[in-house]
């Protein structure tokens, strides 16, 4: 009833099979790819702090000075202490004990031992103290309320790129358009250059601030002079920005200002001839605007915060921490709850840079409008059908799609790693967090990864559904009609098949309205992939294990309150299926005759399985088997019986700092267990090297990376829903360090 769609991360390694004596360069090469992607999984392992005193956010970071109207706010904290954390693990330390790495730390020891001595020597060391004090605290960076104008604008230039896509495509399929006509090549950029010289007038530059907290604001201002000197010396190489480079004093504090304007761009006044000739007058007028335009680039120091800002002038600089701020907003009052915790970041999306970054119903509306051009003139009815067709299509979209509010996102540092919370003050049309979900507990207990949700009105689906597919059999006939000539055997057949899949539409529609669509009104599903089925082979091309390997299985699982209906329901689809079969091999003699047997049945703790197993010569496992598994209160589709006897048990959830349970109220919840992940892998790699033996000294160091991997111990998700409609997202990334 529900599709859920989940993505799975596939790890792989790659290693020269042809060659049995791996070089030392390239054997540390291969290793380095493992050593890297175990450093980030090891990288937060550390993380396992004390409690914090509170902090007050609102006066020890840069919300202290953040205007309100901001359109966008990200800021990351504790760098330095994210860094020490991971540099004093155990995994870390494990990492520079493989042969690979240490090899690499030798090659790189003159080099870095150069390094150390240039930064040790002045002006260096006072800019490198500097730096890296700049990125140990906090780095922050805020735009403008006016870029959510230029979003909108580039909204609408995606919008028409996928119109002018679809056109292509369907010109070229129909043969209207030479692959090779240049004309193809601007039709894109045409469509780009009207949009923007349609919106010149908002075509501004934002205004972007990024600072970054210093412990020793003072050092930071000697750097400037140093800079600027540097800086000057390489302008002075270039006549038009020689003298671009000014100190100025802005509301008593002093910056490097860098201004430019888009006249000093060279530009051939033949050359915008020849790209008007081909792209339109569009492009003079975008160029008249572009030479008008005025850049500022400014960097000082404003308290204990370096600035880096652009903008169209140094107005900003005079505003700062001046009228309302950030901080004042209601949507971030969550964010100051937190001060007791490590907080690691804070972000901030407005109102209308949500809109501006979404779909909105004039987008929809701008797609459908530009899809009805491209239709081709069509007989009778069917010109008119079509325009009101996707009229109703834009409505029925915009029906679900949410009106966008403000985003508010806050992180942490904890006993099992990162937490973050996030408030999406969008209002939310189709996800129910009114109950528990239920589902959590047919999942297996600690599955490798599952995902469960619920949804409103199934009824309310079902029927927008069923009107379009009525509509696209509507068009299916039609085209059929126009393109079948009458009085020939074709459309006899197309006629006759018609006949008999039409009863079959109608007869399936009342069984879903009578049985399924009650049955599965709770719209509480999920998928769940694990890895615990085992075989020795697989495959009958696979050489046989000596121990059991373990293989991918799929599930989806639906919550439902009446078994029998369910049950009858499928005996309706099992026969059409097969009366459909029977009408195809009488309609059509070259189609053979079929008759799809019932499943084969087993009863089992929890409910009910029914399967198929795969013929014998396909040559695959017989734990492989299609089937589904009937509860009392869950249906369960599955790769493997043995996988749905496991999701039919009630089984807690048994997954070391998951987030979700199936007793509180939520809308989705998602968990990850990524060691399994890992051991499956490693049982496949440790496989292939007995069948293959991998270089020498590789497989011990793949070991070592599998057990850094493993520090990440995945990661859980739940959505809920505040009574005021503001959805809350909560998050856990799991890391725990490698035992000494």
């Amino acid at each position: 009833m529900i599709n859920t769609v989940s993505g799975v991360i596939l790890y792989f390694f790659q290693f020269d099979k042809g060659n049995k004596n791996m070089n030392r360069s390239t054997r540390t090469h291969a290793t380095l790819r493992l050593a890297t992607l175990a450093l980030l999984c090891a990288g937060l392992t550390g993380l396992f702090l004390p409690r914090a005193s509170a902090e007050d956010l609102k006066t020890t970071t840069a919300l202290k000075f953040v205007p309100a109207d901001v359109a966008l706010y990200d800021s990351t904290l504790r760098g330095r202490e994210i860094y020490d954390n991971i540099v004093k693990s155990n995994a870390f330390a494990k990492i520079k004990e493989m042969e690979s790495v240490d090899e690499l730390l030798k090659q790189v020891a003159p080099q870095m031992a150069q390094f150390q001595g240039v930064i040790k020597t002045e002006p260096f060391k006072g800019m490198y103290d500097t730096g890296i004090d700049m990125l140990s605290n906090e780095i922050f960076v805020y735009a403008s309320g006016d870029s959510t104008k230029l979003m909108s604008i580039f909204q609408q230039i995606n919008t028409e790129n996928q119109i002018q896509s679809l056109s292509l495509y369907i010109n070229l399929m129909t043969g209207n358009l030479d692959m090779f006509d240049p004309d193809i090549a601007q039709q894109q950029p045409k469509a780009m250059m009207k949009i923007l010289a349609d919106n010149i007038d908002e075509l501004k530059v934002p205004t972007v601030v990024m600072g970054f907290k210093a412990t020793n604001p003072d050092r930071a201002r000697a750097q400037l002079p140093v800079l600027e000197s540097m800086l000057t010396q390489a302008l002075a190489q270039e006549e038009i920005l020689k003298d671009s480079l000014k100190k100025e004093t802005i509301d008593g504090n002093e910056y490097l200002v860098m201004r430019l304007d888009g006249a000093m761009i060279p530009m051939e006044e033949d050359d915008i001839e020849d790209i008007a000739e081909e792209l339109g007058d569009d492009v003079r007028k975008l160029v008249a605007k572009l030479k008008e335009t005025k850049i500022a680039i400014s960097l000082g120091v404003r308290e204990n915060y370096v600035l880096l800002t652009i903008g169209p002038d140094t107005s900003h600089l005079k505003k700062i921490g001046k009228g309302k701020l950030l901080a004042d907003i209601p949507e971030m009052a969550p964010v100051f709850k937190q001060g007791d915790k490590r907080v690691v970041s804070i972000g901030y999306a407005s109102k209308k840079l949500m809109k501006a970054a979404t779909y909105s119903k004039e987008d929809i509306d701008q797609l459908l409008k530009g899809m009805s051009k491209l239709i081709p003139p069509l007989p009778g009815a069917l010109q008119a059908d079509i325009q009101k067709d996707l009229a109703m299509l834009s409505q029925d979209i915009q029906k679900n799609m949410p009106t966008p509010g403000a985003v508010v996102d806050v992180a942490w540092l904890s006993e099992y790693g990162i937490e973050e919370l996030i408030f999406d003050h969008s209002t939310n049309k189709i996800m129910d967090g009114s109950q528990p979900l239920s589902l959590l507990d047919h999942v297996g207990g600690d599955p490798m990864f599952c995902m469960v949700a619920r949804v409103k009105n199934i009824s309310g689906i079902y029927e927008m559904e069923v009107k379009w597919m009525k509509r696209i059999w509507h068009y299916v006939t039609a085209a059929a009609d126009l393109t079948l000539a009458t009085e020939t055997e074709e459309y006899e057949l197309y006629k006759k098949a018609r006949k008999a899949l039409e009863p079959v539409f109608v007869k399936l529609d009342k069984v879903n309205r009578e049985k399924l669509v009650p049955a599965f009104k709770d719209g509480h599903s999920g998928i769940v992939f694990d890895v615990k089925s085992k075989d020795t082979q697989w495959f009958a091309m696979q050489p046989e294990s000596d121990k059991p390997l373990p293989m991918l299985e799929v599930g989806t699982l639906d919550s439902i309150n009446n078994p029998k209906a369910i049950k009858e329901a499928g005996q309706v689809y099992f026969d059409a299926v097969n009366m459909l079969l029977k009408k195809a091999s009488e309609l059509d003699p070259e189609v053979p005759s079929m008759n799809i047997p019932g499943p084969q049945v087993k009863k089992v703790t929890g409910g009910t399985i029914y399967y198929y197993p795969l013929p014998e010569e396909w040559g695959v496992s017989k734990k492989i088997a299609p089937n589904a598994g009937l509860g009392k209160k869950v249906l369960v589709l599955t790769t493997a019986p043995e996988f749905s006897e496991r999701l039919l048990k009630k089984t807690p959830l048994s997954i070391e700092g998951a987030l979700p349970n199936a007793t509180e109220p939520a809308a989705a919840a998602v968990i990850c267990n990524f060691p399994l992940f890992v051991d499956a892998v490693m049982d496949w790699i440790e496989y292939g090297n007995t069948q293959e033996p991998l270089p020498e000294g590789i497989w011990p160091q793949i070991q070592t990376g599998a057990e850094v991997l493993k520090c990440f111990r995945g990661g859980s998700w739940v959505q809920t829903i505040r009574s005021d409609g503001v959805t809350v997202h909560r998050i856990r990334i799991h890391f725990k360090d490698i035992e000494k």
